[in-house]
């Protein structure tokens, strides 16, 4: 269908040239345009990476808190357990 109208529109083959040479500019910009999209997107990716790994620096290090402050409530609560019997044999022997 396009190519009929081309044909009506542009009779004359020279005229037909230089349309499709605008056309070929066009295609040209638009390779470059596409060429920068692609740079552009390569530049949001890495910037989204290191922000990805600072965050999971500071998930490990949290994590790295949390555990230290698990093993402190364990050794605690080992030393209560064991101050409980310790007490609770002394008053079972005291009776």
């Amino acid at each position: 269908m396009s190519i009929i109208v081309l044909f009506w529109l542009f009779p004359d083959i020279g005229a037909r040239g230089q349309f499709g040479d605008t056309f070929g500019a066009v295609n040209a910009l638009f390779a470059g345009l596409a060429f920068a999209g692609i740079i552009f997107a390569i530049i949001l990716q890495k910037k989204e990476l290191e922000l990805q790994r600072q965050e999971l620096k500071e998930t490990r290090d949290e994590i790295r808190g949390q555990k230290e402050q698990l093993q402190a409530q364990d050794q605690t609560l080992q030393k209560q357990n064991f101050e409980s019997s310790f007490f609770h044999s002394r008053k079972i022997r005291a009776s």
